[in-house]
């Protein structure tokens, strides 16, 4: 049994031998809440005013980052095409993480992808489950080839470095890397011999922001935050800033007070009913994304909790960040927004008929200890991969060619 408490020292086989126990109940739970969420995924039970996909809906029941939280919609959503796999993962045997890649194989090859993701790594699935390497039933309708979607992304890190991935087509990749190359060399000419490629990228986005007229670069300026009254600085986004980069971004940086009544900014009141650019930054800053629980969408408009029309004033306790989404949703009658911006857990969200929607999730305490699972999880040994051993072919496909092969004339090595 599982010691909560610790206070026995483990050998280190015995460590080994509670953490499959762990990775077993933590794999049973998981599937459980795979098929709770494929089961309101198929009823509906998961709608609902200010909930518009079930993702938003898991991260507010269970707590869930939007990440894990995708991860277990798509699960859910093939859960009928894998019942191999599925079963699998009901019994403790295989990890969440392997089940989301396994289960975006080809349907007819459950059993072969079941077998091969109890001895995978997660990386060595994302590696070999991909449609390229599947031969589907030559007898059956071939599936249209996905064609490849261009993606990108960025944002920063928990340690605030910003990270950026690109995965585009031939041509578009072609006019990226001249487009590098050719700000590479420029700032090679104007004498930077030691110019870096993150150098370059960076130059890329200067020029960009430079080409632009004066109000568009006012638009998409950065902000700093610095607090006074503590050692913290942040981007508008919440990224914290180090000592070192926030003193040199100061060095030359124009600096606007914000002032505080009773440790609150304060805004302009009735003067006004447009949120100004500083106070929509405050705003930004706060709230961190859209202010409905689960839903952090970053592209935000302002809104008067108390109505401009009704009295409200242009405060910061009277303005908080909505989604266009939820904000059409709130004027429409369906969605309750009260209470003060500026203090934690001060809002409140609910329907049109009163319910709730909570911010944070209500977990009951276990009342024993979890269930067993019913297999034992066997982790992948992490051994190199050989992909020519594997066959992901449909059993029709190698019939098919034993058949071609058996018509196929035999070479005779004395025929030169």
């Amino acid at each position: 049994m599982y010691d909560m408490n610790m206070s026995t020292v483990l050998t280190p086989k015995d460590v080994e031998a509670e953490l499959s126990d762990v990775a077993g109940y933590l794999n049973t739970q998981h599937a459980h809440l795979v098929r709770l969420t494929a089961q309101a995924i198929t009823s509906g039970e998961w709608f609902g005013v200010g909930i518009h996909t079930a993702v938003q809906w898991l991260t507010i029941q269970v707590g869930l980052s939007s990440g894990r939280a995708k991860q277990i919609v798509a699960i859910a959503e093939r859960v009928d095409r894998f019942p191999l796999l599925m079963e699998a993962f009901d019994r403790g045997e295989l990890a969440v993480d392997q089940v989301v890649v396994a289960a975006t194989a080809p349907a007819w090859a459950d059993e072969m992808v079941t077998r091969f993701a109890k001895c995978a790594t997660v990386n060595q699935l994302r590696r070999m489950i991909r449609d390229e390497h599947f031969d589907g039933d030559p007898d059956q309708p071939q599936p249209e080839i996905k064609p490849d979607r261009d993606t990108c992304s960025f944002g920063f890190d928990d340690h605030s470095r910003f990270n950026f991935h690109a995965d585009v087509d031939t041509d578009d990749g072609m006019i990226i890397e001249a487009a590098l190359s050719e700000a590479r060399d420029s700032l090679f000419a104007a004498g930077k011999t030691d110019v870096t490629w993150a150098d370059t990228f960076v130059e890329m986005a200067r020029r960009s922001l430079a080409g632009t007229s004066v109000d568009r670069q006012d638009r998409f300026k950065s902000y700093i935050h610095i607090h006074t009254d503590r050692d913290l600085s942040q981007l508008t986004s919440g990224v914290v800033l180090s000592d070192a980069i926030r003193d040199y971004l100061t060095c030359d940086g124009v600096i606007q007070p914000v002032w505080l009544r009773d440790n609150v900014p304060f805004g302009v009141g009735r003067t006004q009913r447009m949120t100004s650019d500083r106070t929509r930054r405050i705003i930004e800053h706060r709230d961190q994304g859209c202010r409905v629980p689960g839903c952090g969408a970053k592209h935000v408009v302002m809104h008067h909790i108390v109505h401009w029309t009704a009295g409200g004033l242009t405060e910061t306790w009277n303005l908080i960040s909505l989604c266009p989404h939820h904000h059409r949703l709130h004027h429409k009658g369906l969605l309750r927004i009260d209470g003060n911006a500026d203090v934690p857990g001060g809002m409140t969200f609910a329907d049109a008929h009163g319910s709730p929607l909570t911010e944070h999730p209500n977990p009951v305490p276990p009342k024993g200890p979890p269930p067993d699972s019913a297999a034992a999880y066997e982790h992948p040994t992490g051994e190199r991969l050989q992909p020519r051993w594997i066959d992901w072919s449909h059993p029709n496909a190698r019939k098919r060619r034993r058949e071609q092969a058996r018509l196929r004339p035999h070479h005779d090595p004395n025929l030169r």
